[in-house]
């Protein structure tokens, strides 16, 4: 006898993946912000008990933060994967750029994320501080001093060129609705996304030359 789910009841758990929750929850924190998110909210549309959550993932501010660690280790495995070590230091440092830009532009929630809660000081600022920001900007001055000293780029501000990426070049897909207000429609098809990609790469080499 098959059972039948009654008006509005969750259905249970299809073996969704940590990475599938996890990814809906960081899109969720992102869209609604944290206040604005809640677990019984989540779980329904994700279409899964509420429990789910809570057993995997605990309380709601242990899921912003499982989600964020997602976020960051995803896009830290997606950019690496387009890395050459074969190739010369200005190849993969461009490298380096476009695939960080394309994954803002594919990705925009860890970014999204970043810019609701970098505006007022909190744990949660603080988290990503330690999780995000501070490990990448360290790499990115190991990078830019290395490139610096081969000549191969001017020395710059590490905090300039991080800022540069994650809050201009993103902004255009973190920001989507006030972009949609005041660019063409024409935006966000893979096509656009590869040149503005490409293009924004460009200027930012082109402002580095020594």
């Amino acid at each position: 006898m098959s059972s039948v789910r009654g008006p509005g009841r969750p259905a249970p758990n299809t073996g969704l993946t940590s990475d599938v929750l996890l990814e809906a929850a960081l899109k969720a924190f992102a869209t609604y912000g944290y206040d604005g998110t809640s677990i019984r909210t989540l779980s329904r549309e994700l279409h899964i008990s509420h429990n789910l959550l809570n057993q995997r993932f605990g309380t709601k501010d242990s899921l912003w933060r499982a989600a964020l660690d997602w976020g960051v280790e995803h896009q830290r495995r997606v950019v690496a994967q387009a890395d050459d070590e074969q190739r010369e230091p200005i190849d993969r440092f461009r490298t380096f750029i476009y695939s960080s830009i394309r994954y803002g532009l594919d990705h925009p929630e860890l970014f999204r994320l970043i810019y609701l809660e970098g505006g007022l000081p909190s744990d949660r600022l603080d988290y990503i501080t330690e999780k995000y920001v501070a490990p990448t900007t360290s790499r990115l001055s190991a990078t830019l001093e290395a490139l610096a000293r081969l000549g191969v780029i001017k020395p710059v501000s590490r905090a300039l060129f991080y800022s540069t990426i994650t809050f201009g070049a993103t902004s255009v897909s973190a920001l989507r609705p006030m972009t949609q207000a005041t660019l063409p429609d024409r935006l966000y098809s893979a096509e656009w996304k590869d040149q503005y990609a490409d293009e924004f790469t460009e200027f930012i080499l082109a402002g580095l030359k020594p």
